[in-house]
């Protein structure tokens, strides 16, 4: 693993964070007064930004971490654990009267999710709950489940950003406000890379398809339109030209948090000074990683990452094909 300078900060990931309560397998649900069986029943830290942030802690990259949880035992969890993946906490807020973030998934057997969500301190988070230290020492700044932001203003946010030379990524996750292009499109012209699932695009464009999804978000603003298409792989749309990247075959445990690991790899890429093919293909293998535990990151390997595309990529194929065997 590449070590940096004590204090550095690679990246600043802003955004969601919440406890996830995994029950699996879960495919009915117990009718009133009756019970089901579960083999996985867990605690563990979720949410867009806190995943990816993990999983870049896991890569190698100096990851700060700001957000809002509440004053709470579930919110005591998320610092303990955060601090132990060796993520800069120096910028997540704790507030009374606020309750963490917290999301009940429940895993079929065929590793897909579904969720129950309470809201919390995600949807209170402010842009001056962010101190404007970690924006001036950052290279990077992504921001996790923008969507679920309710009181974050993007687009400001990517203003400071850009404002001290930083790169910048969104990853939307599903909008339970409705808001959609409301939220999203101010923000776009600010965006260097928006990751986005097929039915997330579809609510943001109305459009169907990775093509004219990705299509509609670029002409909207955006620079780069990654979509992930889950074991299809995923669809990039720049200004260069486009292409798919096929996903690995897996035969999937726990799907959760793949897709933030997902956008972790690329982001990878990106502070490496790769292609966005080789990006692309090195995300993938991150994703196929991911899915082969149960939780978000438990997957993705502390290997020798040397920040080198091509030995880098060898790397995770190899494991993969350990995986697989």
């Amino acid at each position: 693993m590449v070590s940096d300078p004590i204090g550095a900060i690679d990246v600043l990931v802003v955004g969601l964070i919440n406890t996830d309560i995994i029950v699996k397998p879960v495919d009915w649900l117990p009718p009133k007064g009756t019970s089901i069986l579960a083999n996985t029943l867990e605690a563990a830290v979720g949410g867009g930004a806190a995943n990816t942030g993990r999983a870049l802690t896991k890569l190698g990259w100096h990851v700060a971490l700001s957000g809002l949880v509440g004053k709470d035992e579930l919110g005591d969890m998320i610092y303990r654990v955060l601090r132990q993946a060796q993520v800069n906490v120096e910028y997540l807020h704790q507030k009374e009267g606020v309750p963490t973030s917290a999301s009940l998934v429940l895993v079929g057997s065929d590793a897909e999710r579904s969720f129950i969500q309470r809201t919390g301190g995600n949807q209170v988070y402010q842009l001056t709950d962010l101190a404007e230290a970690p924006l001036s020492q950052a290279r990077w700044l992504h921001v996790g489940g923008c969507l679920k932001m309710k009181s974050l203003n993007l687009r400001d946010l990517l203003l400071t950003a850009k404002s001290h030379g930083l790169l910048t990524s969104m990853d939307t996750d599903w909008d339970i406000f409705n808001a959609w292009k409301h939220k999203l499109y101010s923000a776009l012209p600010l965006t260097d890379l928006l990751f986005t699932n097929e039915s997330e695009g579809e609510m943001l464009t109305g459009e169907t398809g990775p093509t004219k999804i990705a299509a509609a978000l670029r002409k909207a603003g955006a620079q780069t339109v990654i979509i992930k298409r889950g074991e299809k792989g995923c669809y990039v749309d720049s200004q260069a030209g486009s292409f798919g990247q096929m996903a690995y075959p897996m035969s999937a445990v726990d799907t959760t948090g793949a897709g933030d690991s997902f956008v972790a790899g690329f982001i990878h890429g990106g502070l490496s000074g790769w292609s966005l093919e080789e990006s692309a293909r090195f995300a993938t293998g991150i994703a196929a990683c991911s899915v082969m535990a149960i939780g978000t990151v438990a997957g993705i390997p502390l290997l020798e990452w040397t920040r080198e595309a091509i030995k880098d990529i060898r790397r995770i194929d190899s494991y993969v094909n350990t995986l697989q065997t």
